[in-house]
């Protein structure tokens, strides 16, 4: 049975993860410019690595 999963550009998937699994996430920041926030993205499992990403977000000023 296939699983729905988020997918985006430059995600690079090594293996699938089960139940039991440890999975241990880290993110490193890399830079902000003009309120766009970068992200170089991974989790492992017993040392090896599963996934990575690189991840962009976008801050927006409060109107409150």
């Amino acid at each position: 049975r296939d699983q729905p999963r988020s997918r985006g550009l430059g995600d690079v998937y090594k293996r699938q993860v089960v139940p039991g699994d440890q999975l241990m996430i880290e993110a490193v920041f890399k830079k902000n410019k003009r309120n766009i926030w970068s992200f170089s993205a991974s989790a492992t499992v017993d040392g090896e690595l599963v996934v990575s990403a690189e991840i962009m977000c976008a801050s927006k000023e409060s109107t409150k």
